[in-house]
């Protein structure tokens, strides 16, 4: 068996002219069967001792370095793959200044596109986490979604179709259809629904909600009732309800018009005020409220006209 390639050097055949052509082709094919059992047995023993360290480096480097690979054609299209251990990347760009690009890791995916104006399309995915990015000039809409919330970020949002809320802070669910905007009830019909208004300090000065199964705020009991509802002091300062405007205003009910005040009810006619006070609370002449002319005044024991009692009760 050879152990070199020193035998095929020596063996090679002499196939000169006084050599017959029969003979030469032997020689041939028997140098031939020596090469094939020579490269068997080299190619077959190849290991790093057969190789310099300098031939050695490169076939590592080749081997195990960034693997980078790139297409052009004529009309300046270029597409370019490279990878390594940690990750792999794809680029796809034109004259035009369009570039495309995807990159992979163990831990994320990115794709990301843009264009010569400097418009972006950016999309990166994680474990845990899904981002998206379009921007152009000084806009910018972008959108996050963890396991925990979805954040939207945009100059301006537009849904079409049937949006249904579950899972609310209290129970029930929240439906928008069209121009309807429907706040339900939850299965046992005692949910209440709130539409609340905050301070700059955080603190709830208005609340526009619904009672469910509870009693209204009128001198019946509602199984259902419409509240527009204010505390008494927000930061500090007394806080007011008012309805306005700019013509005309009607209060109307199908069965009773109830109004309860803790000390007074004033109804005015442009300047000339219509006083009634509270139930249980007696005339006070000396009343602030009782010293302006052409006012009526309703108290416990009946109506006073300008100081005087013109109806007892």
């Amino acid at each position: 068996m050879p152990t070199s390639f020193l035998s095929a050097d020596a063996g090679f055949p002499r196939l000169t002219s006084d050599v017959p052509m029969e003979e030469r082709m032997n020689r041939v094919r028997d140098y031939l069967f020596l090469l094939l059992e020579q490269l068997r047995y080299t190619l077959s023993n190849l290991s790093a001792e057969n190789f310099n360290d300098a031939a050695l480096a490169e076939i590592e480097e080749a081997m195990t370095g960034p693997l980078r690979n790139t297409v052009t054609d004529l009309a300046g299209n270029v597409s370019t793959l490279e990878q390594t251990a940690a990750g792999l990347t794809s680029t796809v760009f034109n004259l035009s200044g369009d570039v495309s690009t995807l990159q992979q890791t163990a831990n994320s995916l990115t794709s990301r596109i843009t264009d010569a104006e400097g418009d972006i399309s950016e999309v990166t995915q994680t474990a845990n986490k899904i981002n998206w990015i379009v921007a152009s000039g000084t806009s910018a809409s972008n959108m996050t979604m963890t396991p925990e919330a979805i954040d939207l970020i945009a100059e301006g949002i537009n849904i079409t179709g049937y949006v249904t809320f579950n899972a609310l802070k209290t129970a029930g669910s929240s439906v928008i259809n069209g121009d309807n905007i429907e706040l339900k009830a939850d299965a046992d019909g005692d949910s209440v629904s709130y539409l609340t208004y905050t301070s700059a300090n955080g603190n709830t000065f208005a609340e526009v909600h619904t009672r469910d199964n509870q009693t209204g705020t009128t001198s019946d009991r509602d199984r259902y009732a419409f509240v527009i509802e204010t505390p008494t002091r927000v930061d500090g300062d007394f806080c007011a309800m008012k309805l306005e405007a700019g013509d005309a205003m009607s209060l109307e009910a199908g069965h009773l018009l109830y109004m309860q005040a803790a000390t007074q009810i004033i109804i005015q006619n442009g300047g000339e005020p219509t006083r009634i006070g509270a139930n249980g609370v007696a005339y006070n002449p000396n009343s602030q409220y009782c010293q302006q002319s052409n006012c009526y005044y309703f108290a416990a024991d009946g109506i006073y006209f300008n100081g005087t009692r013109i109806l007892a009760t």
